[in-house]
């Protein structure tokens, strides 16, 4: 839930939404002027630009001869080091692969902006976050959504709303491993979409309040999810070669008011916790599915650490204990969903960091830690017992002053729906496969996906 964040920056920065000039006044805290150090500091490592046209390198290799980002990437930074940048036509992208450079550049109050988008052509609402630009202005909206959460999704509300999705998501399991076995095969294929339309439902009755029956039919979920998919400018959007973004963005909004209106808010009300929403399913309603996605492949290797997770689910007073949390903590930071962590930070002015110009109107990219990952996965086991995986989890959502706002709620979401699956399945991969074959990944719009469905053994416990 990028509000939770995660999310469709990288598809709006590399596929069509922030071709345009930084536009717009920094907060008046921020001098427009460049301080004599700024001046005075280097540019910052990169590929070779021409003016007006970006680095030739970036444009042949990714946008002309194909070469997957996250290559292009992993090559700069073996280039460049730890930070770099990257000039495609009039947007600058800076991308900093060290969590600790992240921390630095993200608390920055020059490097906290966000991209400002006309709230008539999303289906954000005026209250959208990342509508606006200036840190301050933002902090009131903040503070209010932070307050509403806190009074009405708790964990108790989250815990009812993946539970009314259990049956859903076991009939959901259950079909795929028939489906395998009417084939003749062993194992199932994770059921991806009819498990992204319960847990978009699951996710609409943490803001509604109602179960999944209250609010949106298992076909208009569908279409949500097949509407968000053609906002984000993914593989499985329609394929409707008329269809804008906008168009896809208004049909987004008026399914998420009608689940809204059937719970009996007013419109006011509605118009108040639509903004929220959205960025709960325009930032979750993807990227939870592919976490579940994720986390359950990686929980697949290690039958161990699923009955560890199994006993506490039984003695501990928690709902779904400790280990769990600090597991998908590791999981989240081994199996990428997306190149960056959240959307990028746009710099208000120029500011120096390390000695290096960060130009104004750059946006900034904290790099996935799981993207550049090399050498054996570390031991679920002993991520188990990190004391400070909870906090490493929360960190997946955003740092800073632009974190995400329901970074809570979102570990809570994930944490009882996984909670749900281990405690009736355990999980096994059914072919001799690797860890690396496991978890490779490709690009799909702004997110990574698994990029072989390997067959999975579902066995009630």
């Amino acid at each position: 839930m990028h509000a939770a964040a995660v999310i469709g920056a990288l598809a709006a920065a590399h596929i069509s939404g922030l071709q345009q000039p930084f536009r717009g006044s920094p907060p008046r805290a921020i001098s427009r002027r460049p301080r004599a150090s700024v001046r005075a500091s280097k540019a910052l490592p990169g590929p070779f630009e021409l003016p007006g046209l970006g680095a030739p390198d970036f444009l042949f290799r990714y946008s002309m001869g194909g070469e997957p980002l996250g290559s292009v990437l992993l090559d700069y930074r073996e280039q460049f080091g730890d930070i770099f940048t990257i000039k495609t036509g009039p947007i600058r992208q800076v991308w900093v692969v060290s969590e600790a450079m992240v921390d630095e550049m993200y608390s920055l109050p020059a490097c906290s902006g966000r991209s400002q988008l006309p709230a008539g052509k999303t289906p954000f609402g005026d209250k959208f976050l990342f509508l606006k630009r200036d840190p301050v202005a933002a902090q009131p909206i903040r503070k209010e959504q932070q307050r509403w959460l806190s009074e009405n999704a708790g964990g108790k509300d989250v815990r009812a709303a993946v539970a009314s999705m259990e049956p859903e998501l076991f009939a959901a399991i259950e079909a795929a491993v028939a489906a395998g076995a009417s084939e003749g095969a062993n194992g199932a294929v994770w059921p991806a979409g009819p498990v992204g339309a319960c847990m978009l439902g699951a996710l609409l009755g943490v803001f509604g309040g109602t179960n999944l029956d209250g609010s949106l039919s298992l076909a208009e979920r569908s279409e949500l999810l097949s509407s968000l998919a053609g906002y984000r400018k993914r593989a499985n959007a329609p394929p409707n070669p008329f269809a804008t973004k906008l168009d896809y963005a208004q049909r987004v909004r008026e399914l998420l008011l009608d689940a809204l209106r059937r719970t009996g808010r007013s419109d006011a009300e509605c118009e108040e916790v639509l903004p929220l929403l959205v960025s709960a399913c325009v930032g979750g309603g993807e990227i939870f599915p592919l976490l579940m996605q994720w986390t359950v492949r990686r929980l697949a290797l290690d039958p161990a650490a699923q009955a560890e997770i199994r006993s506490e689910l039984e003695s501990s007073s928690k709902p779904y204990g400790s280990s769990l949390p600090r597991m998908l903590a590791a999981v989240m930071r081994q199996c990428p969903y997306s190149l960056a962590i959240g959307p990028p930070r746009k710099a208000l002015a120029d500011f120096e960091y390390r000695g290096m110009t960060v130009p104004e109107g750059s946006l900034v990219f904290a790099m996935h830690p799981g993207v550049p990952r090399s050498g054996p996965l570390p031991s679920l086991s002993k991520a188990a017992r990190d004391a400070q995986g909870e906090s490493r989890a929360l960190r997946m959502f955003g740092v800073g002053s632009r974190g995400c706002t329901a970074a809570e709620t979102s570990l809570a979401f994930l944490c009882s729906a996984l909670a749900a699956i281990f405690r009736r399945y355990e999980v096994t991969v059914t072919d001799a496969v690797d860890e690396e074959e496991l978890l490779r990944y490709r690009s799909d719009g702004s997110l990574l996906v698994p990029d072989v469905d390997v067959r999975l053994m579902f066995t009630c416990v």
